[in-house]
């Protein structure tokens, strides 16, 4: 079988992902799940994706990294923010390629 490699080349930006739990802290601010800063694929490109409620949403591009960004978070994520070039994005969906044999990929965020 062969090897699947990151595609480096395709890195595009820089982005700084910041993920929160469901609930609030105990000073009542968000819980942070992941804090990940490094290069990433960006694509600005428009469409519309349904989300988990099944409402409509039209997002603003997404961002791709490599690996499981979520690797050993317990519990669910209720949102976030992505930084790109001084441009603050909001997470919307978060979505995982998975190769054979159940190894992670990449983690895809959809931004709003």
């Amino acid at each position: 079988m062969p090897t699947i490699t990151w595609p480096k080349h395709l890195e595009n930006a820089k982005c700084t992902v910041k993920l929160n739990f469901d609930g609030l802290s105990e000073n009542g601010g968000p819980r942070e799940a992941v804090s990940f800063t490094g290069s990433c694929i960006f694509s600005a490109k428009r469409h519309k994706v349904v989300n988990t409620k099944g409402v409509e949403v039209i997002t603003s591009g997404s961002v791709m990294l490599q690996g499981n960004l979520l690797d050993g978070v317990n519990g669910d994520i209720s949102g976030g923010n992505v930084l790109i070039n001084l441009h603050l994005y909001a997470v919307e969906a978060i979505s995982q390629t998975f190769l054979p044999g159940g190894v992670i990929f990449n983690t895809r965020l959809e931004l709003r």
